[in-house]
């Protein structure tokens, strides 16, 4: 129900719809919103477009004193959390920003980070349960992969004491993505881009492609695929997805003046109507209660009720939904247990995960160019998980997982309704919309998801959108570059 970008989140293996079932999502329907008198909107939270890395360390609270600021000492711990375990992050600073240098998660995993003078991450060690190493190469002032200084070259895992795996990445004059190139014998993902920039095919490693069509606006109107059929798209004057047409016929969306949609119509001609609270939020999707800092304290899915409770006053950082407790760390959430069973997850600095350490393995994660899980790999680089989704990342039946874990599309975690979780705000995927308005009122359209541009575009903080991802550009210079891509069909997952 929470972790935009890993912040929060819960897995459970049983039907129990206080446990993590990501399955329940695809068939729920039909359930309804609760919010509080004040809306239910999140905070505006952390400051959109600023690095990952400068996150106060999720046990502090404003006003403590031992949370680390510029200028002063930066070593953050041990705090106690609610739960009795202690947790630590000692930082350092590097061009300017402080940055994670050593963190300590209350089961004792501890991870250490290197940078590189421009505060690029060079490595990620984690020692404790499922630990393992992660080193990166970015270009210098002479690219030797083309592109602008900065942009990483390589990514290297090392999946046991003598094997290590690298993945190279390749991009053109002006600092698109062109190529990325996994470890043998997963095939090779090429892009090319049209003349404004946009993606406009993807061959991926099975030599599957993959074309982009766009409107006057940047809007995508048609993806068409060597193996998958064409799906076209309509929309109003106000960029709001009226009309999805494709092989299983025609879904239609209507929306008030307020941009807010009213009737969804389905192929087979049946309706369902939405509608929204005074402060804007959806009050037909699911059975939720709020508290006054907009935190779910129940969730109620198929008659049975789980209460939640948290460790700050917005909604990123929980420590228990039902039988699940969280375990939070600077870069986002780093663990949950569910009846007795751990899960871990490393990151980089910036929150983007590398590897999900549980049950004594390690599995690591390949994502595509804006993020998206598109499959899971065990520690011989063996294929456990792959992930399909539509544009706007709803789970396509292409999807199969051997392991379960719940992140998928842009990097969010996929709640037990559905939705994705991205910080402030949750997001509809089958509309491309959020359930509530922008709480922070800086993008153009207070619901539309990423400008309404899902190809090209990411937000997860659910509070402003920003493009330049299939570059590799800003976001990857802001700690929130791709772990892993290229995976043997991994971009026509993403994208058919």
């Amino acid at each position: 129900m929470s972790g935009g970008r890993g912040r929060s989140g819960r897995r459970g293996g049983s039907g129990s719809p206080c446990r993590d079932d990501q399955a329940q999502g695809e068939r729920r329907g039909g359930v309804h919103d609760r919010w509080d008198s004040h809306g239910a909107q999140s905070p505006p939270g952390r400051v959109p477009g600023a690095s990952a890395d400068r996150r106060t360390p999720p046990w502090f609270h404003p006003g403590d004193s031992s949370a680390p600021r510029q200028g002063r000492p930066r070593t953050a711990g041990p705090a106690e959390l609610p739960t009795g375990a202690t947790a630590s992050a000692a930082y350092q600073t590097v061009s300017g920003a402080d940055l994670p240098g050593t963190t300590t998660t209350p089961d004792g995993e501890k991870t250490d980070y290197t940078y590189d003078s421009a505060g690029n991450t060079k490595s990620v060690a984690v020692t404790g349960t499922g630990g393992g190493n992660q080193t990166f190469d970015y270009n210098p002032a002479t690219p030797p992969c083309g592109g602008f200084e900065g942009q990483r070259c390589k990514a290297t895992t090392e999946m046991s004491s003598t094997k290590s795996v690298s993945i190279a990445f390749t991009y053109d004059a002006k600092g698109n993505l062109t190529k990325v190139t996994p470890p043998a014998p997963l095939g090779v993902t090429t892009y090319t881009y049209d003349d404004l920039g946009r993606p406009s095919t993807v061959r991926d490693g099975r030599g599957v492609t993959v074309i982009y069509e766009y409107d006057e606006r940047d809007r995508v109107v048609k993806v068409d695929s060597s193996h998958y059929l064409a799906v076209s798209y309509a929309y109003d004057g106000n960029g709001n997805l009226v009309q999805r047409s494709g092989n299983t016929g025609v879904v239609g969306y209507a929306f008030d003046p307020l941009n807010r949609e009213t009737v969804r119509t389905l192929q087979d001609g049946s309706q369902t109507r939405l509608t929204y609270r005074a402060a804007g939020n959806v009050g037909t999707r699911t059975a939720e209660k709020w508290s006054d800092h907009s935190q779910f304290t129940s969730l109620t899915v198929d008659g049975t009720t789980c209460s939640g409770q948290y460790g700050s006053t917005d909604r990123s950082e929980r420590i228990r939904l039902g039988d699940t407790f969280f375990r939070n760390g600077p870069p986002g959430l780093s663990a949950k247990t569910t009846g007795g069973v751990d899960m871990s997850f490393n990151r980089e600095p910036g929150g983007t995960l590398n590897s999900m350490p549980t049950g004594g393995k390690s599995y690591y994660y390949l994502t595509d160019a804006i993020g998206s899980v598109v499959a899971l790999a065990d520690d011989t680089g063996a294929k456990v998980n792959t992930y399909s989704y539509s544009p706007r990342g709803v789970t396509r039946a292409a999807t199969t997982e051997q392991v379960p874990q719940p992140y998928r599309f842009a990097g969010g975690y996929r709640d037990p309704t559905g939705l994705y979780h991205y910080e402030a705000r949750y997001y509809d995927p089958n509309i491309g919309r959020f359930n509530s308005p922008d709480p922070s009122g800086q993008e153009k359209s207070p619901y539309l998801y990423a400008e309404d541009d899902p190809v090209n575009r990411i937000d997860p903080s659910g509070l402003l959108s920003f493009g330049d991802v299939t570059g590799m550009g800003d976001w990857a210079m802001t700690g929130c570059s791709v772990v892993a891509a290229g995976y043997a069909g991994a971009t026509t997952a993403a994208y058919s």
